[in-house]
């Protein structure tokens, strides 16, 4: 079993990659990449700290009253609107590219193929 580096060993502070983890243990850059169990390792305690560092979402209150609310809503409204279309849209490019390959089909069984 390897020891467990958990980033806190290295320089404080300092991002949890690859680079930084070869640097704290001196062992090159292809003996993390050629071990598996370190591979996963690192890149499990690299998206930790990602995800350490995200910026919480604040969602506007809605007895706020500002504009940022309204548009909020309006933003979320539209992209649900959108999404729809999408999906609509794709269904008909579906149902024309099955016609079109119907059509296809039904002129090469009479042998009018173009030449």
């Amino acid at each position: 079993m390897w020891p467990r580096w958990t980033g806190h060993d290295g320089i404080p502070g300092e991002e949890i990659n690859f680079r930084a983890v070869a640097r704290a243990a001196g062992v090159s850059l292809d003996f993390l990449y050629a071990h598996t169990d370190l591979r996963k390792r690192i890149e499990t305690l690299r998206g930790q700290q990602r995800a350490d560092h995200r910026p919480l979402r604040q969602e506007p209150a809605a007895d706020d009253g500002t504009v940022i609310y309204s548009l909020t809503g309006a933003l979320r409204r539209e992209r649900a609107a959108h999404r729809e279309r999408v999906q609509e849209l794709e269904q008909r490019l579906a149902a024309a590219h099955g016609e079109i390959l119907r059509l296809q089909r039904q002129i090469r069984q009479r042998g009018d193929a173009p030449r």
